[in-house]
């Protein structure tokens, strides 16, 4: 997640690459899942590592034999010549195959103040060849709503905690949908939950959360890829959700990019 200045979501835990924002909010990029379990790649196929000059950046999704689904926010100040990404692996830096990305094309809106339009499109210089351990997630239909209480997935590499202790072992756990009003109650001073975003975690308990590291991975319900995760603030925080990208509300600009 992205750290906005305050870790603006775990500081903006933009759950990937640890950017502070000044609303004090964090994104997730450089961390790991929090209060989470071990996972095997056969079960999360669509899971990649985004590697930038080598060393892991971000998550990302799988959603073509030829594009991967990122977080906006984890392509800022990137060199494309030195992405890639590892798919089919459990671990962040061997196994599986790595394959260099030719372009990224961020959303045209996205804000790097307020994390609105959070989503990028990253197009591989060659395509995948489909496996049990690399395959694509299936995306939603534009509009659609997840209901709140639903349980998703979320996995990544990021760090087990916010102060640190990143993992090679790929990392998951389960959290549920949170209405936008509480959302929007628990960042009301730091940041707006707009209608392209989508809020999930343990609110009042904490403990289970994407963190640094995760950011740009995905939200997973029922088959279908519902968030990118985005940002927060510090990592399984109690009354502060994790923030991710609403896929539902970008269908169509996904689908006028890869088609």
């Amino acid at each position: 997640m992205l750290r906005l200045s305050v870790l603006i979501l775990f500081g903006w835990v933009s759950f990937a690459l640890s950017y502070k924002l000044n609303n004090g909010l964090s994104l997730m990029n450089e961390g790991r899942i929090v209060g989470g379990f071990r996972g095997n790649i056969e079960d999360f196929p669509y899971q990649v590592s985004m590697n930038h000059y080598g060393s892991h950046r971000c998550g990302a999704s799988i959603i073509h034999k030829q594009y991967v689904l990122t977080a906006a926010h984890c392509t800022t100040g990137v060199i494309i010549n030195a992405l890639s990404i590892r798919a089919g692996s459990s671990l962040r830096s061997m196994g599986g195959i790595n394959v260099s990305v030719g372009r990224v094309v961020p959303h045209p809106r996205y804000n790097s103040n307020t994390l609105d339009f959070d989503i990028a499109i990253m197009y591989l210089s060659w395509s995948l060849s489909f496996t049990n351990s690399m395959y694509p997630v299936n995306l939603p239909r534009q509009g659609e709503v997840i209901p709140v209480g639903t349980n998703t997935l979320i996995s990544g590499w990021g760090e087990l905690s916010e102060t640190g202790g990143s993992t090679q072992q790929l990392q998951y756990v389960q959290v549920p949908i949170i209405d936008d009003h509480t959302c929007q109650e628990a960042y009301g001073r730091y940041n707006t939950i707009t209608p392209n975003m989508i809020c999930a975690g343990l609110h009042r308990k904490g403990g289970k959360d994407a963190c640094q590291g995760d950011s740009g991975g995905p939200m997973v319900a029922h088959g279908k890829l519902f968030g990118i995760i985005s940002w927060g603030f510090g990592c399984a925080r109690p009354n502060f959700p994790g923030v991710y990208t609403k896929v539902s509300a970008f269908r169509n600009w996904i689908d006028s990019i890869i088609q």
